[in-house]
């Protein structure tokens, strides 16, 4: 019996979430380890939050500090490609199913046009400027409003990005864009397997890879013998 892997569930340390860009309606499908906010879902289920302003008193010495990784898988991938790395990390500082450091999150998006985030309008443009624009709202969404609102208190934030492949070359592009700053400082990159020019020449022939992956598969064994087999 096929196996689709969008119903199989994740491990419990790595939950799933959609955050919703309420200007555009992009749903963006994320994968995480950590604690997001009161208003995004804590468990396998799917929640909404909006994207809104974000205020930062970067100067107030007695705010703790929020660790955010993000991590940007390749073409063809999910962000569930990044589960076994990422809980392994956890393991490795400290987090578990039952108990995480309190300013620690991890995410992993469905890129646009992967997986399950359905951006708006979906006209198919895979261009690594759009890719990015799209990345930016998931990570407003995901990260802007904390448990108080707008209006709540805000935490000193530092990013750190990861990127696979052309989630690499995303992951470079992202960097440079002026609204990232809004939402924390920028302490990292870490780019893994990624010649960008061939990365940003793959993105012209992003939909032909994309229909290559097949829907589901016979066996779990199947799934990790096409990944292979197919140069990712």
């Amino acid at each position: 019996m096929e196996q689709p892997f969008q119903h199989h569930l994740p491990p419990p340390e790595w939950k799933q979430t959609d955050a919703i860009d309420r200007a555009t309606g992009s749903t963006f499908r994320v994968n995480f380890q950590g604690d997001l906010p009161s208003y995004a879902s804590s468990s396998s289920s799917s929640s909404s939050f909006d994207s809104l302003p974000h205020q930062v008193d970067d100067q107030a010495p007695d705010q703790e500090e929020e660790t955010v990784l993000v991590f940007l898988h390749g073409a063809g991938h999910t962000g569930v490609s990044w589960t076994l790395p990422c809980i392994e990390l956890g393991t490795l500082i400290g987090m578990t199913h039952d108990a995480s450091p309190p300013a620690l999150l991890m995410l992993a998006p469905d890129l646009p046009f992967h997986g399950q985030t359905k951006v708006v309008p979906n006209d198919g443009d895979m261009s690594m400027k759009r890719l990015v624009k799209e990345l930016l709202s998931c990570l407003k969404a995901c990260l802007q409003v904390d448990e108080e609102g707008e209006k709540g208190r805000k935490r000193r934030r530092s990013l750190t990005l990861v990127g696979h492949s052309v989630g690499g070359a995303c992951a470079i592009r992202l960097a440079q864009e002026p609204g990232l700053a809004a939402l924390g400082t920028l302490k990292g990159i870490c780019v893994v397997d990624m010649v960008e020019g061939a990365a940003m020449a793959s993105l012209s022939h992003m939909h032909d890879k994309l229909r290559e992956v097949p829907q589901s598969f016979e066996s779990v064994e199947a799934a990790i013998e096409w990944s292979l087999g197919a140069g990712h």
